[in-house]
């Protein structure tokens, strides 16, 4: 069953200076997502993104992408790796998942998940996005021509996921005094 779904555009910026590095972006998480494809997470276990991402190196084939610093655009090795993060907690959230570690962007670009509040950025070795599902489920990840996707499946129905998780919501009804 397919517990949740991210579906976020590759191709943010329609400047000339911008086309190299979100190419080099695209790139980027065409490598990351390897690591992601098909990746099965046990029940209870903690998923890490840079445990199974790995640092971002030239060695391993990342290369200049767009990043965001400090609230600036800058150029860096595996630039554009937090459209994958916050693809990964827009997921996770979706599927009611419980969120261990996430940490938010300081600036939001417009049009990204930022704006919704629903933004989770990475940076090597300190700033990790980390969350627990109830059941086991599979990633996968994939990049369409305009778009980057990921879902989450597992072999029990999300409302099932949501009875598991403690988070089922519960209504009372509410009758008019009589008169």
């Amino acid at each position: 069953f397919v517990i949740s779904e991210s579906k976020t555009p590759l191709w943010t910026e329609s400047a000339a200076q911008e086309q190299f590095l979100l190419a080099g972006k695209i790139h980027n998480l065409r490598l990351a997502i390897k690591g992601l494809d098909g990746l099965e997470i046990p029940a209870g276990e903690i998923f890490s993104f840079w445990k199974h991402v790995g640092q971002a190196s030239r060695l391993k084939g990342f290369v200049t992408g767009r990043e965001l610093r400090e609230g600036c655009i800058i150029p860096n090795i595996g630039g554009g790796l937090c459209q994958l993060s916050n693809a990964l907690y827009d997921a996770a959230l979706q599927a009611n998942f419980e969120i261990v570690e996430r940490h938010a962007h300081t600036q939001i670009i417009p049009g990204s998940l930022a704006e919704q509040g629903r933004d989770a950025t990475v940076f090597w070795n300190y700033i990790d996005l980390r969350f627990r599902a109830p059941s086991a489920f599979r990633i996968e990840a994939f990049l369409g021509r305009d778009h980057l996707t990921v879902r989450f499946k597992s072999d029990i129905e999300k409302k099932s996921l949501i009875q598991i998780n403690g988070l089922k919501s519960q209504t009372t009804e509410l009758k008019s005094p009589q008169s």
